[in-house]
């Protein structure tokens, strides 16, 4: 029909088709996305009020390791030895939900702020001027005079300004995640933050270029648990983590077929999630649905600093042992070294 309208055979097109044409197609996208988009995550509607801050931190240090999109099945099938084991050992949250649009600067911003894109004010990979509209963790970690460093992709971590450390993304993504660990003990070696955020890209590039269902995205998912492990013996024999958690996630799934990710694929929507160390409970699994924008709050909780302005997920309690119990392990001999 188009067609011979643009002929000319039947006229010309007129304006008022093309208005119909198009207030139809807004219409149905309006009505997809606010009604029949059901697996969207809910918003929590209350900034975070679940628990007070403590008056002295839990924590020394919080090191977060984000495999970036690490899909949660395939996880479950790769060898990853070092992980599972943290995992077996500290507190599972089983069903960690991503933030929509599933887009990595969109995830990251929404972790370590606690709120969502309306409110923060990244909703793509586009990040048109450095900075976001509200507080976001490093915020709450200058009130209290201690420091925090993002290492990520350039392109990816932008949205946080002059609290991250970048390395670019143009490299072989074979070497992408070596470079990173290394510039990762760089940083702790230097700079020595309370809360150092790593995000570890090749599992998510392989996704991309090949699938996850190929044996190279499992491969990647097996290097990084191995640099994990070598990152985390390193981190103990420097002696900075007697008193520290580690957190270790995906910021989203990805689909099937060449890997994508943004709209919430099944693939997309749950990411593994856990935590480890002597003051996280022991084999806990908790199988209620939890939000990535509970690690801002979360990590603000355990290093004693308040919570970012806007910071809407609950603090992850039930991970977190009471004193007593924290204190009795703290004189066992479980270290990070027994892995």
């Amino acid at each position: 029909y188009v067609y011979v309208q643009l002929e000319g055979e039947a006229g010309d097109l007129s304006l008022a088709g093309f208005a119909f044409y198009y207030a139809g197609v807004f219409l149905f996208s309006f009505l997809l996305h606010s009604q029949l988009f059901d697996w969207k995550p809910k918003i929590i509607p209350t900034y975070t009020n679940n628990a007070s801050v403590p008056k002295e931190p839990i924590n020394e240090k919080v090191i977060v390791i984000v495999i970036d999109g690490m899909r949660k099945d395939r996880f479950e099938q790769a060898n990853a030895p070092f992980l599972k084991w943290l995992r077996q050992h500290g507190t599972e949250f089983a069903q960690m939900e991503t933030v929509y649009p599933a887009r990595t600067v969109v995830c990251f911003t929404s972790m370590f702020t606690g709120t969502y894109p309306f409110e923060h004010g990244i909703r793509s990979n586009m990040v048109w001027k450095l900075g976001i509209k509200v507080e976001s963790i490093f915020d709450s970690l200058r009130k209290v005079g201690k420091t925090g460093r993002l290492l990520g992709i350039a392109h990816l971590v932008d949205s946080f300004g002059d609290d991250v450390e970048t390395v670019t993304a143009v490299m072989h993504n074979d070497v992408a995640d070596r470079n990173i660990i290394e510039r990762a003990k760089r940083i702790m070696e230097e700079q020595d933050p309370d809360l150092l955020i790593v995000q570890l890209i090749a599992t998510d590039q392989t996704g991309h270029s090949r699938g996850v269902l190929y044996e190279e995205y499992l491969q990647k998912i097996e290097e990084a648990d191995a640099l994990i492990k070598e990152y985390v013996e390193w981190l103990e024999q420097k002696g900075k983590l007697k008193n520290a958690t580690l957190i270790i996630c995906a910021d989203h799934g990805q689909a099937d077929g060449i890997g994508g990710h943004g709209h919430l694929d099944e693939g997309e929507r749950f990411v593994p999630f856990f935590l480890y160390g002597p003051a996280i409970e022991q084999g806990k699994r908790i199988d209620e649905k939890k939000s990535l924008v509970s690690v801002a709050p979360t990590i603000a909780y355990l290093l004693g600093t308040p919570y970012p302005s806007h910071s809407r997920g609950p603090v992850l309690t039930e991970a977190i042992r009471k004193r007593e119990a924290e204190d009795e392990e703290a004189k066992s001999d479980r270290l990070f070294t027994s892995v």
